[in-house]
C-alpha cells in the first residue's frame, strides 16, 4: 500500500531511496571497493560498510530497521485513504494479509524458492518486514495511540528480560544471556525449534521488529496530523525529540543496567538495538522531511526518489534477476582493463553497472511502472 500521490511525502520516497541505495547490488560492495582502491581497508569508514556479526552497531546495521520504520510511516496515510474510500475493516484486513503474504513470497524467491524449493527459512528480509509490519498494522487499527505505546513498550521490555528468566540448557548461570550466540535463548530456540534455521539471522527477532514498525506508524501519524500550531517545523522538532528519546533509552538499556543490560545486537534485533535504530530512523526522517517537504529543497533528491518509488523492484531485481557480475564484465570489461590496479578496475565496473541499473529504474519511473506489495 502506498501513499496517495496527492498527499505523497517526497521526503519519504527520497529517504527510502537513500536507504535502498546502500543495499542494491553493486552498491552493496562499491564503497568498500572504493576504499580498497584508495588503500583504506580496515579504516573506520570501511568497517561501517559491513554488519556486526553479534554485539555492535555500524552504519550498515541501520539500513534494515530504517526500511521497516518507513513501511510503518506510510501506513497511517494508506489506512486513512482506504477508510475515506469507504473500505470496511474486513477489507482493509484482507489487504494487510495480502501484503504480508506477498512480501513473504518475494522473500522466499530471493532465498531461492523457485530454484531449490522451500528451504524452511523464515528469516528473509522481506518476509520479516511483511510479518512484523502486518502485526503492527493490525495493532494500529485496533487501538488508540496510548495503548499502542504501552504495547510497544511491553514488547521491548519482555523481549529484553525473557533471556534472563529462561536459561539456555547447558549454559552456566554465571554466563550472561547475550554474551554470544551459544548462550542466547533466541538463537537456541531458532536452532532447535524452527525448520532448517539460518542461525543468527533472527527469525524470532520479528517479535521486537513489531516495535520498530509501530514507531514508524507513530511518526506517520504525526506527519499526517493537521492541527493548529502543528506546522512542518514543529513536526520536525517532535520527530527529532522522539529520535533522541529512543536513542537515549536504547543506550541506557545497553550500558546502564549492569548484568541486566542488553547489548546492541542486530542478528536478534535486541531491544536496545531496536530503540537505537529507531532513534536513527526518527532523526533521518526529520532531516529529510525538513529539507524536502518543509524547506522545499527537492531537486537534489530526485535520483533517490527514482529508487525509492520502486524500492521493492530495485531490491528484488538486484538480487534475483540481474547477474550483475557477469553483466558488469560484459558491459564494462574494456574500461575495467584500462584501470591501473585490480581494485580500481573493480570499482569502475561496479560504478558503471550501478549507473545502468539506475537508468533502468529511471525508465520505469518515467513510464509510471511501479512494483507494489
Amino acid at each position: 500500500m502506498s501513499v496517495e500521490n496527492s498527499k505523497r511525502l517526497m521526503s519519504l520516497d527520497a529517504l527510502r531511496g537513500f536507504d535502498m541505495f546502500w543495499i542494491l547490488y553493486p552498491s552493496y560492495p562499491i564503497f568498500r571497493t572504493l576504499l580498497a582502491a584508495l588503500g583504506m581497508q580496515g579504516c573506520w569508514l570501511y568497517v561501517q560498510m559491513e554488519h556486526k556479526p553479534w554485539i555492535g552497531f555500524t552504519f550498515y546495521d541501520t539500513i534494515f530497521p530504517l526500511f521497516l520504520f518507513m513501511a510503518g510511516v506510510s501506513w497511517p496515510y494508506s489506512l486513512s485513504s482506504a477508510r475515506a474510500k469507504g473500505a470496511t475493516a474486513f477489507a482493509i484486513s484482507l489487504r494487510i494479509v495480502r501484503r504480508v503474504a506477498t512480501l513473504f513470497l518475494l522473500g522466499m524467491i530471493v532465498h531461492g524458492f523457485l530454484q531449490r524449493g522451500f528451504n524452511g527459512s523464515l528469516a528473509s528480509v522481506l518476509g520479516r518486514i511483511g510479518i512484523s509490519w502486518g502485526v503492527a498494522a493490525f495493532i494500529f487499527m485496533a487501538f488508540g495511540w496510548r495503548i499502542r505505546l504501552v504495547i510497544c513498550a511491553a514488547i521491548l521490555v519482555v523481549y529484553w528480560l525473557l533471556p534472563f528468566a529462561i536459561t539456555v540448557p547447558g549454559v552456566g548461570a554465571d554466563v550472561l544471556p547475550y554474551a554470544d550466540k551459544a548462550s542466547c535463548l533466541y538463537i537456541w530456540l531458532e536452532t532447535n525449534f524452527l525448520p532448517k534455521p539460518q542461525v543468527g539471522l533472527g527469525a524470532l527477532g520479528m517479535f521486537s521488529m513489531v516495535s520498530t514498525a509501530l514507531m514508524g506508524m507513530f511518526a506517520g501519524e504525526l506527519l499526517r496530523r493537521e492541527a493548529p500550531g502543528l506546522g512542518g517545523n514543529r513536526k520536525v522538532l517532535w520527530l527529532a525529540a522522539s529520535g533522541m528519546a529512543c536513542a537515549a533509552a536504547g543506550l541506557a538499556m545497553a550500558f546502564c543496567f549492569g548484568r541486566w543490560s542488553v547489548p546492541l545486537i542486530k542478528p536478534i534485533w535486541s531491544s536496545s538495538y531496536a530503540l537505537v535504530s529507531c532513534g536513527y530512523s526518527f532523526a533521518m526522517l526529520a532531516l529529510f522531511y525538513w529539507m524536502i517537504d518543509v524547506r522545499g529543497w527537492r531537486r537534489w533528491s530526485f535520483p533517490l526518489r527514482v529508487i525509492g518509488m520502486n524500492s521493492i523492484f530495485a531490491y528484488m531485481a538486484s538480487r534475483s534477476i540481474f547477474p550483475w557480475r557477469a553483466e558488469m564484465d560484459f558491459l564494462f570489461g574494456g574500461v575495467m582493463r584500462l584501470m591501473p590496479t585490480p581494485e580500481w578496475s573493480k570499482f569502475a565496473g561496479e560504478l558503471g553497472y550501478l549507473l545502468v541499473y539506475w537508468l533502468l529504474l529511471y525508465f520505469m519511473y518515467r513510464k509510471q511502472i511501479f512494483l507494489k506489495a
